[in-house]
């Protein structure tokens, strides 16, 4: 990971593929995007979520 000189901000590209865990702390899925609005503040992360080597797997939007 790169150390920016701003702390407590991070990298989007160090967030893609992180794993996203239900309150139980089982695996949902992991972060495909962030998407981010016009004043660059993030909106919602898209969670890819199941399937097996890509095939039957969906996305679910999760808003802040």
């Amino acid at each position: 990971m790169r150390r920016w000189p701003l702390k407590g901000n991070w990298c989007a590209s160090n967030l893609m593929g992180l794993n996203v865990n239900d309150e139980a702390n089982e695996k949902l899925g992991d972060i495909n995007e962030l998407l981010v609005d016009e004043e660059r503040q993030i909106n919602a992360v898209v969670i890819g979520i199941g399937g097996f080597v890509g095939r039957a797997r969906y996305q679910a939007e999760v808003r802040r």
